[in-house]
């Protein structure tokens, strides 16, 4: 979440210094950081497949530590 000004010089942002909220999702594409606006109505959808992505980055990083931990294992294993 993010907040900001929209720019009319009439709106309540501008005069009262209250700002704007706004959802946005910030990633990394091809080396390039990626900034995209979340209408509000899609907030709660792109929470959870954020979680849900999250949760499997975490999975997939314990078989990485398992497949590591079972070479070092197996050059233990060949030096005996």
């Amino acid at each position: 979440m993010t907040t900001l000004r929209c720019g009319k010089q009439s709106c309540h942002c501008m005069k009262e210094g209250q700002r704007h909220t706004a959802w946005e999702l910030t990633y990394m594409s091809e080396g390039k950081k990626e900034v995209r606006h979340i209408p509000a109505d899609l907030v709660d959808y792109v929470q959870e497949k954020v979680a849900k992505g999250k949760e499997f980055r975490e999975v997939l990083n314990q078989v990485f530590v398992a497949n590591a931990d079972l070479l070092i294992l197996r050059k233990k294993q060949q030096k005996s």
